[in-house]
């Protein structure tokens, strides 16, 4: 497997980690998903780091780029080949 790495300057890891939060709308405060019939569930801190989520942004960002390119290329492929099959009505419809 490919491994992909970004180097970001020490000085510059905590204001990109906090700009992906902001600009991703990172949750501090997730659902408990331990809750025991309560009606309201309770909130708990988010277990997921800013720096995962961060990472996992990137991450998610990178898979759909990839799949939407995908498809488009399978969609201009559907297109090419539609136009290029031959259709023959045959004389009864005439």
């Amino acid at each position: 497997m490919a491994v992909l790495s970004f180097t970001i300057p020490n000085e510059y890891i905590d204001e990109v980690v906090e700009a992906f939060a902001v600009k991703h709308r990172y949750p501090a405060m997730v659902p408990d998903t331990n809750t025991s019939g309560k009606l309201v569930p309770d909130e708990i801190p988010n277990p997921q780091s800013k720096a995962q989520f961060a990472k996992q942004i990137i991450r998610d960002f990178i898979r759909n780029t990839y799949v939407a390119h995908k498809a488009e290329k399978e969609a201009e492929l559907a297109k090419i080949t539609a136009r290029s099959t031959a259709v023959t009505i045959a004389d009864e419809f005439r």
